[in-house]
């Protein structure tokens, strides 16, 4: 019988087993790389085992991408002025991944979150916008010329 390996470890893997591992245990908290926060005091329990096999997971993860170019990336990240150019939050220079290229083709760095965010609305095109404009905060048509409705006491 021929050996077998470990399967490919996929971004998405490894993003399932991380939103696993914080609904089985109830985890809010992360670090800045973006993973859970350790299990602190609970040495030796399933958590910490639990734990301790998603780090490596993501150790082996990292080890198979290719070096970050952390000095132009750090350079982004001081011209953008630490923030996030999507959600206006701060992020972190391990916890940031590249953007998909902007219309003037910068590549600025954004949360994780925030990139899903840009691909998805990217891959439906510029349209989709306004409709979940007006699918989550129930935009009037006077909202859509760029004026906003007054509220009526």
């Amino acid at each position: 019988m021929a050996p077998r390996g470990r399967p490919p470890l996929t971004e998405d893997v490894l993003r399932d087993r991380t939103a696993a591992y914080c609904k089985r245990y109830g985890v809010t908290e992360f670090n800045e790389a973006g993973l859970p926060a350790y299990p602190a005091g609970k040495r030796e329990s399933r958590q910490h085992r639990d734990w301790v096999n998603l780090f490596k997971a993501w150790s082996r993860f990292r080890g198979r991408m290719p070096a970050p170019r952390d000095a132009d990336r750090a350079g982004a990240l001081r011209a953008q002025k630490g923030q996030c150019p999507i959600c206006l939050k701060q992020v972190g220079l391990n916890a940031a991944t590249e953007a998909p290229p902007s219309a003037d083709g910068a590549t600025p760095l954004v949360h994780p979150s925030c990139n899903d965010v840009l691909r998805l609305v990217a891959k439906l095109g510029p349209t989709v916008i306004h409709r979940l404009n007006a699918y989550l905060w129930r935009a009037s048509p006077a909202a859509s010329d760029g004026r906003t409705r007054a509220k009526s006491d």
